[in-house]
């Protein structure tokens, strides 16, 4: 079990080892510190996902493999008891990196309310020992995991970053006056808004996916060059989105025809035992403004629920 830790801390803090355009408002302060040749960011709202009553009595409730906690609130509090630290006490983190650098290139910023020696004390847990030194006016602690040279900055009371050196040092030139992150990438996470979590990366032409042709779709993707996505939950009621950036207006036209047409298939050849699918598909949207294609998919945890049901009666009959 000591194990969780280090990996927990890992994946929040550092993550070296390795979501309607119209849920929510603008950019938050940490997407201002993203340095411009990040080829990807994210959010994640994590007070609001390990706070959330929904989520925590759907995992209370499933039935669960020997080796799972039993309860949503376990992990968390091994967490805090062998560390220090409370994942509760982080609000949210913003994750950066850009997939092209070679020997890794990733940051993550992360705001929230905790002691910093508490924080430092569990990351040298996670890590090892962290040598204290001085980076463009500001305390960085350096260390080094597998091999990668890592840092650890508290830009203030509330806020504190890490992850490779390199990333590192470059979010602090952000803050101290250098270009943030701008262009598609950029463009693709704000219009995501404040959601729980979401996600913009560039899509570089050589891992574009094939879809296979009897499909019916995929020369009509050949252009994409940016894909944001994007998950919300307010009560009952979910917000799926995903936002697609094309090289050109007449690429993302065809995309939008493309989808549309997957959609109306969908809805003529499923099964009458879904009836609920077409519930699911009337809160789908497809829309398209310039070299963007939107869709977005509201509907509601009952929804889901009963989808999920009636597939797995229709699969027990087959």
């Amino acid at each position: 079990m000591r194990k969780l830790v280090p990996l927990v801390l890992m994946a929040l803090l550092l993550v070296s080892v390795t979501t309607i355009s119209g849920c929510g408002g603008g950019p938050s302060t940490a997407t201002n510190m993203v340095p411009q040749n990040a080829t990807f960011v994210a959010n994640i709202q994590i007070e609001r996902i390990l706070t959330d009553p929904d989520l925590i009595a759907a995992y209370d409730g499933w039935e669960k493999e020997p080796d799972m906690p039993e309860t949503f609130d376990e992990p968390l509090l091994q967490i805090e008891e062998e560390s220090g630290i409370d994942p509760r006490d982080f609000s949210e983190a913003t994750v950066f990196g850009d997939s092209n650098a070679p020997g890794g290139y990733l940051g993550i910023i992360l705001e929230g309310s905790f002691s910093e020696d508490t924080l430092i004390t569990g990351i040298e847990y996670a890590i090892g020992h962290m040598t204290p030194t001085t980076y463009n006016g500001h305390p960085v602690y350096e260390g080094e995991y597998e091999g990668t040279p890592t840092g650890l900055c508290l830009l203030s009371t509330h806020t504190v970053l890490g992850g490779t050196l390199e990333a590192v040092r470059d979010a602090i030139d952000v803050v101290e006056g250098v270009p943030p992150l701008s262009g598609m990438v950029y463009d693709a996470y704000v219009a995501l808004g404040d959601v729980w979590v979401k996600a913009a990366l560039e899509v570089p032409q050589e891992e574009q996916v094939e879809v296979p042709e009897d499909i019916g779709i995929g020369e009509e993707f050949s252009d994409i060059e940016v894909v944001g996505f994007g998950f919300n939950k307010s009560g009952q009621s979910l917000c799926l989105d995903a936002r697609l950036g094309f090289e050109n207006a007449d690429a993302a036209a065809e995309a939008q025809e493309a989808i549309d047409s997957v959609i109306a298939m969908i809805a003529i050849f499923a099964p009458p035992e879904a009836e609920v699918l077409a519930d699911v598909l009337d809160g789908l949207s497809v829309d398209r403004s310039g070299v963007w294609v939107t869709v977005c998919l509201q509907t509601t945890i009952a929804e889901l629920e009963e989808l999920v049901q009636a597939l797995q009666e229709m699969e027990m009959e087959e």
